[in-house]
This record gives C-alpha cells, structure tokens and sequence, in this order.
C-alpha cells in the first residue's frame, strides 16, 4: 500500500467500479478503503493517507463539517447552557470545553474517575449508544 498512488488507485479501482456500479456504491467502497487506510495511518503502518478528495463521478464528496466554536461562540454557548440547563448538563458542557474530552468519554466517567484533590480525570472507558468500552488508551486529564 505504501507504494499505491492515487493515479494508480483511480485507474485500477476506481475506473472499474464506475463502469460495473453506481456511484453510490463506489463511494461506499471507496469510503471503506479511506477507513481502512485510516486505521494503517493511527496503527503507524503507513504515514498517510494518499487517497481523500478523489474525484468520483456522479458523486461529490460531503464538505468538511467544521467541528469546533470560535471563543466568541463558545463563550455564548457556555452562558446560554448555565442560563437555561439544569446544573448536570451545563457542567457537562463545561467539563468537554476546559478538558478537550469527547463526548463518549465524557459519557462512560463516574465518581471514581473523578480526584478532586489531584484534579485529575482518568478516562477508563468510552460509551455510547451501543455499548460501553475501554477506549485506546487511558488518559488522565489535568
């Protein structure tokens, strides 16, 4: 895979897929290899990713969802959470801006996970709809 180029990649996987499927098929298995690829990059089996924003035909790729607040939006958020939430939910809301956990992670916490003579979160698991899980890797949050 180290070798594979995206010329290579749309000629011998691309071009075929478009000729035998529709373009949202091709896009579902061209999102798998990206996944699939992606997964190579964070286990440091290859070093990137060569093969985002590929051209497929009758298919535009989504636009990229911008995931974050400015600090004025944030801090608008913030105030409207502390006026108009009860107190579990905006100090949800507070805990995710000053510690940069996600939100599965922020959902699988409990009491033990909490030192607030160290002041220190130990992230030991994630949740979300499915199930709870050990993330990655444990962190601890200062």
């Amino acid at each position: 895979m180290q070798k594979l180029d995206k010329i290579t990649y749309r000629i011998s996987f691309i071009n075929v897929l478009e000729k035998k499927f529709k373009p949202s098929s091709v896009l579902l298995f061209h999102t798998i290899l990206k996944i699939a690829i992606n997964a190579a990059v964070e286990d440091e089996i290859l070093d990137r990713n060569r093969f985002t924003k590929i051209p497929l035909k009758g298919v535009e790729e989504p636009e990229e969802v911008i995931n974050y607040y400015t600090h004025n939006q944030l801090v608008t958020f913030l105030e409207a959470t502390n006026r108009l939430e009860n107190v579990t939910n905006s100090n949800l809301f507070l805990t995710l801006t000053y510690t940069g956990l996600r939100r599965g992670e922020a959902f699988g916490l409990q009491w033990k996970n909490i030192d607030f003579n160290k002041k220190t979160i130990t992230v030991e698991r994630t949740r979300d709809r499915h199930s709870t899980r050990t993330p990655k890797t444990v962190i601890e949050q200062f």
